[in-house]
């Protein structure tokens, strides 16, 4: 996957070109890019970052966005993370369709931070420095209210055995991810990313192995991450996943 970062205006066309050509390719593209910006070429592509709109206090505007649209909510303590801020931009984004709103919380250089109380003014200085990350839990149990889900799909190649493979990889990564942010073991969190980088690697068709009952020629899968394959290829989800995600959001 190439991830390519907002341009100024005048390289945006540059920027379309190159997703362009990156998807052409087969390449999987992720598009950062914000809200009330030039539209993309390929919207599938695109996360919205809705900071400059959420700073400025613009924050209907997020209901121009695109229908099924993903969105990362960046949390700043002091600056966008209020109850009431969310429950505003989640409104505006619900009435836009936007199906994923994932929250980020972003851990500050000094000098970002310095920019940001030079924009917001000196009464966001002590939440800036000295405040703690706001909780992307908290933000995802209020979004989920709303009907948003909290995690975004991976973006994948078009077609073939590497989109299918990088589909279970994703599964087991998701797996893993959320295992580990609701306390369960380290170790099988670990398994679960382990055997998603085989799995992103893989050359063979896993589905169709899956299929035919051959996953255990695979010595590397455990018996976790075979369960969360299995359930995925059988039924289009993964029991595990959807566990683990109410767990999180419960």
């Amino acid at each position: 996957m190439v991830y390519l970062p907002p341009v100024p205006v005048e390289l945006e066309s540059r920027r379309r070109d190159l997703a362009s050509s990156l998807s052409d390719f087969g390449t999987p593209v992720l598009e950062q890019q914000q809200v009330g910006a030039v539209q993309a070429s390929h919207p599938e592509s695109v996360v919205f970052d809705p900071l400059e709109v959420i700073l400025a206090g613009k924050l209907d505007s997020m209901a121009g966005l695109p229908a099924d649209a993903k969105v990362v909510w960046p949390l700043i303590a002091g600056l966008t993370d209020s109850r009431g801020q969310w429950a505003e931009g989640l409104a505006a984004l619900a009435a836009a369709g936007v199906r994923y709103v994932q929250p980020l919380a972003l851990d500050l250089e000094p000098a970002d931070k310095r920019r940001l109380v030079e924009r917001a003014g000196e009464e966001s200085f002590h939440a800036l420095f000295h405040g703690g990350l706001p909780s992307e839990r908290l933000f995802s149990n209020l979004a989920a209210d709303h009907g948003f889900r909290p995690f975004l799909p991976r973006p994948l190649p078009p077609v073939g055995t590497r989109r299918e493979n990088r589909r279970l990889a994703e599964q087991l990564a998701s797996a893993g991810e959320i295992w580990l942010r609701v306390g369960r073991s380290e170790s099988g969190g670990q398994g679960l990313y382990r055997s998603a980088r085989w799995v992103d690697r893989e050359s063979h068709d896993l589905s169709a192995l899956c299929r035919e009952g051959n996953l255990g020629v695979f010595t590397w899968l455990d018996p976790l991450s075979s369960q969360v394959i299995t359930d995925f290829v059988n039924t289009g989800s993964s029991t595990l996943v959807q566990e683990l995600e109410a767990e999180y959001l419960g």
